[in-house]
């Protein structure tokens, strides 16, 4: 669970369409009982599984709200400038042989060309060991930065201590903090 961090749900007419209804209540609990109630975000569409305009419209917003700090204002509509693979484009990518045939996801590779091609993106070109080495000890350090695996603790951190339980309707709600 992503607790505390604020997240979004979009449901629509597939394997997600009870979600609201038979798991969302409980998100919602957690997430209020934790003093973020307006970090959590559930909408239903009646769709199929997609991401089509209204729900990235949506998704704008809720980024907006939470990555840019903006206020929660009424959704704004998706700039006519965004390009995006037709889906003509996308289900024409095939291999041969079949994927479900090859012992990796070489559909993924494709849809990596066009956008190499369309958006002009050039990744790594790693031609033998020893660039593949060098290349690996720069992800290692950007990743290790990104995921801030060499913050520390204060000293006088121990790891965290149980200030609380409590039950609410079934619900098991914990509140631990740093010593």
């Amino acid at each position: 669970m992503a607790l505390p961090t604020p997240v979004q749900y979009l449901t629509m007419n597939d394997w997600t369409y009870n979600f609201r209804r038979d798991n969302f209540p409980t998100v919602e609990k957690l997430y209020a009982v934790n003093g973020r109630p307006q970090a959590v975000d559930c909408v239903f569409w009646p769709s199929g599984h997609n991401y089509d305009v209204p729900k990235r419209e949506r998704t704008y917003w809720w980024m907006g709200r939470w990555l840019c700090g903006e206020p929660p204002v009424e959704t704004e509509k998706e700039p006519d400038e965004i390009l995006t693979f037709p889906p003509a484009t996308l289900m024409a990518l095939a291999t041969d042989p079949p994927v479900d045939a090859l012992p990796e996801n070489r559909v993924a590779e494709q849809i990596s060309a066009v956008y190499e091609k369309v958006k002009h993106y050039r990744p790594a070109r790693i031609s033998g060991v020893a660039e593949w080495r060098s290349y690996r000890r720069q992800m290692v350090v950007k990743l290790r930065e990104l995921l801030g695996e060499d913050a520390k603790l204060r000293r006088s951190a121990s790891g965290p201590q149980r200030v609380a339980r409590q039950e609410e309707e079934g619900l098991v709600i914990e509140r631990f903090r740093s010593k």
